[in-house]
């Protein structure tokens, strides 16, 4: 199946966002492997989305991703192709485009679009982005390579606060190991464990939070 019927084909869009499917990418990022061309692969992932659907709900979901969806599109241009790679995550290759200098104003075209993203049918709803990026040949010459790869540039700037963009460095980011699904889990409960505990031990509401603010600067490296 080449580019020209995928790239044709309305079926090859995703019905919600309008950028193309996982299994559109997958195919055009293998294309591009097999034969050689050199290629930027972003992974971008919507902060705190989760707390976006528990909060304002499903539908104010479907807006943010929408509006996600059409920023990056707006950032890309014609110098990539956009995909949804699932959930909140997407996914933005760039062929030819592998200069440190290049794709790091590639990465800070699409930072600049969603900078004070506002989504105006849900007042005071506002969102941002974290972005891991590999490079091919550079980092990983393989598909399943590339994606982990990039999710390790951004699990790095996730633990960097969010709302930034990390190009993957072997010598900076090579030894991130990254989380199972298992330990996303076990960390989560922890995580509300420990906040339970630090605002019921203590009589004192005021030295409870204090101590919470304190944990959760630790916890979240900030």
């Amino acid at each position: 199946m080449g580019l020209e019927f995928l790239f044709g084909n309305k079926q090859a869009e995703e019905g919600l966002t309008k950028v193309y499917k996982r299994e559109v990418i997958v195919e055009y990022v293998n294309f591009l492997v097999a034969g050689n061309v050199p290629f930027s692969l972003a992974l971008i992932d919507i902060d705190n989305f989760k707390y976006v659907n528990d909060t304002y709900g499903h539908v104010a979901g479907d807006k943010v991703l929408q509006e996600v969806a059409d920023r990056i599109k707006q950032a890309v241009g014609d110098k990539g192709t956009t995909c949804r790679f699932g959930g909140d995550e997407f996914i933005v290759v760039f062929p030819h485009i592998v200069a440190y200098d290049e794709i790091w104003k590639k990465c800070r075209d699409i930072m600049t679009v969603m900078n004070g993203c506002e989504i105006h049918q849900f007042s005071g709803l506002y969102v941002t982005v974290t972005i891991g990026l590999a490079r091919f040949p550079e980092n990983e010459k393989s598909y399943e390579g590339l994606l982990d790869t990039a999710d390790k540039a951004l699990y790095r700037g996730k633990t960097k606060g969010r709302n930034c963009f990390i190009i993957y460095l072997p010598e900076k980011h090579g030894n991130i190991e990254l989380k199972t699904e298992k330990d996303k889990s076990l960390s989560s409960m922890y995580l509300h464990s420990m906040v339970f505990r630090l605002l019921t031990k203590n009589p004192a509401a005021e030295e409870g939070i204090r101590n919470l603010f304190n944990f959760l600067s630790s916890y979240f490296m900030i």
